[in-house]
């Protein structure tokens, strides 16, 4: 997977990643949230906290990650 996008959070960055297979994914701490067909999909989901997380992030929504993913950063991305 590669990552396109970051948005640092207070618990740690999130990151929007493309699948071989062309589908979007929020993902954190390596662990892929969901599959959207676009990336500004995948941003709205998790800003609004509709992804799922097996760590201790309760809820997405309350970690202030903008909507608008020209708000988020194409820099610090994991090579």
């Amino acid at each position: 997977m590669k990552l396109l996008f970051r948005f640092d959070t207070a618990k740690g960055p999130v990151f929007i990643g493309q699948s071989p297979d062309g589908r979007f994914h929020p993902v954190w701490d390596h662990e892929k949230l969901g599959s959207y067909w676009s990336a500004e999909q995948a941003v709205v989901a998790v800003a609004n906290g509709h992804c799922d997380s097996a760590f201790n992030v309760s809820d997405f929504s309350e970690l202030g990650i903008s909507e608008d993913i020209n708000d988020w950063s194409r820099q610090g991305l994991p090579t």
